[in-house]
């Protein structure tokens, strides 16, 4: 599965309503809502939408999951390949931020193969908690 940045994660694109969603992936396994959000799962893959429409898309491990020819979860360098790549990666509470690119990760620079995921997101989302971060050093 393909990320194209700020554009979409494999055949999900930001922006998509839910029935685009439910075209290529068919119904949710399960949702969660929490005041204009809905996040649904798809197998291994998390789908948030806020207001009706696509704004984050997550991929637990073991998918296939791809950055600029970067193979995330199999490459074991992989996130450091990306974190380099974007330059200027933050940290907050295990969560890896790459804001170049509108990627997110966890679990996958600390061993935990149980909390591997990538995560996508729409430009803008994480804009306001971006200050807040701390610069993370660790792939260096």
């Amino acid at each position: 599965m393909k990320i194209v940045p700020f554009v979409s994660v494999g055949e999900v694109h930001f922006g998509d309503s839910l029935e685009q969603v439910k075209a290529v992936l068919g119904s949710p396994n399960s949702s969660t809502c929490k005041g204009n959000s809905t996040s649904n799962w798809y197998g291994d893959i998390e789908v948030t939408f806020r207001d009706d429409i696509v704004v984050d898309i997550g991929v637990a491990y073991p998918q296939e999951v791809t950055l600029e020819g970067v193979d995330i979860f199999n490459d074991p360098q992989g996130w450091k390949k990306i974190c380099d790549l974007d330059g200027e990666p933050k940290s907050s509470y295990g969560i890896v931020v790459l804001s170049k690119f509108g990627v997110s990760f966890s679990g996958i620079h600390d061993g935990n193969d149980s909390q591997r995921s990538v995560g996508a997101f729409r430009k803008g989302l994480w804009d306001e908690i971006l200050p807040t971060m701390k610069s993370f050093e660790d792939y260096k």
